[in-house]
């Protein structure tokens, strides 16, 4: 499995490559921007010609849609970037396969509403031929106020990553489900309801066990501030039922930003859940042991972490791509995938980013140095080398 870089951007400045040198080695390698940008993400744009190569996609002030080639140099990227898309500035930005030919990816992004009232409004962009060069107009699937980035993650087990959304003004999750070439994406169903004087703050997917993945959901609530985790179990293809409290009212503070999920070493085993506690400046890992109970281990963490990603960082063989990266409001921390992880600090959150801002988005990447071919990983937006 090839090591993973990360790409780290925030809407007041430009975004920054930590490039994986292997060894525990890192390369800070800033992207040179005039104008700021408010989405950037890691993908296959392109799958043909010369330009077959990782890339790194933004959104720029003026330029609209743009990328960087990676294959400029073993942990570097190409300048200046390469005009794709004009007059396009969404607010988050991932990609993965939808209609656009093996192995090249199509963009799903979140538009901004035009006023500050407006709602937002989750689409997708075909990318007709593979090329990078063709790029649909956007597609709109539905509109929501104040909406999340998306979350990829192939929740109806056909191999395609759907597309999970929230608002961040109401407890509501919505699963738009990934047809492919026979559909794009299809119409939101939704999945969760929390209560009303709730909002979503984080959602992740995976399996628990059992033969279809979960969507576990983080809500706060605003009327008593107290955040809990609660596990919406899939009891049949594409039917969802309110399941057990993961995390009570109380145990996990106020706050929680994001989580994500480990998969399990032993096949049809339960993953792993990372939840990020952050008003209690901790990580804590939680595993199910059965019964609707959960085992919950604490990670060393000195501030807590507002983004959380699972990767291949290390090359741990004993647990190859299970590594967990946290950006925490000081630094950009790495756990290797042992029993008793510890932080490995990556660089100083001022090193990469002007006046320590809280980052917007954390992508982790993964690119195989000699290699054009990538895959989409089912639960995190994870580019992986094939």
């Amino acid at each position: 499995m090839p090591p993973s870089d990360i790409l780290i951007s925030s809407p007041m400045s430009s975004p920054t490559m930590l490039g994986n040198q292997g060894k525990k080695a890192w390369h800070v390698n800033p992207i040179d921007l005039t104008h700021q940008t408010s989405a950037a993400t890691f993908g296959l744009l392109s799958a043909v010609g010369p330009d077959a190569h990782a890339m790194i996609v933004l959104a720029n002030a003026d330029d609209g849609l743009v990328y960087a080639n990676m294959s400029a140099a073993p942990v570097g990227f190409s300048q200046p970037l390469v005009p794709v898309y004009p007059g396009i500035h969404p607010s988050a930005l991932v990609m993965t396969a939808i209609s656009a030919p093996h192995p090249a990816q199509d963009l799903v992004m979140v538009l901004p509403g035009e006023a500050e009232s407006s709602p937002d409004t989750l689409a997708w962009m075909a990318n007709t031929h593979g090329s990078g060069h063709e790029l649909s107009t956007p597609i709109p699937v539905f509109s929501n106020a104040s909406m999340s980035r998306p979350i990829l993650a192939d929740v109806d087990g056909d191999g395609l990553d759907d597309v999970l959304v929230f608002s961040s003004s109401s407890p509501a999750v919505w699963l738009v489900r990934n047809k492919g070439s026979d559909g794009g994406l299809d119409a939101p169903v939704l999945v969760y309801q929390g209560p009303v004087e709730a909002t979503v703050t984080a959602i992740a997917v995976g399996h628990f066990p059992g033969p279809r993945a979960d969507i576990i959901v983080a809500v706060e609530n605003s009327s008593v501030p107290t955040a809990f985790v609660v596990r919406v179990v899939q009891t049949a293809p594409m039917t969802f039922v309110v399941g057990e409290y993961i995390a009570e009212p109380g145990t996990i503070g106020s706050q929680v930003p994001d989580m994500v999920t480990v998969p399990a070493l032993v096949p049809d085993g339960p993953d792993t859940l990372i939840i990020s506690a952050y008003t209690l400046a901790k990580i804590f890992q939680l595993t199910p042991t059965g019964s609707a109970a959960w085992n919950r281990t604490t990670i060393p963490s000195k501030t807590g972490a507002v983004r959380l990603l699972v990767s291949n960082l290390f090359d741990s063989p004993s647990a190859p791509g299970r590594d967990l990266a946290a950006m925490g409001l000081i630094a950009v921390m790495a756990y290797p995938a042992t029993s008793v992880p510890t932080p490995i600090i990556l660089a100083a959150v001022g090193a990469v980013v002007v006046c320590g801002l809280v980052l917007a988005m954390v992508f982790i990447i993964r690119r195989r140095r000699n290699s054009q071919r990538l895959e989409r990983s089912p639960l995190l937006g994870i580019n992986r080398g094939a």
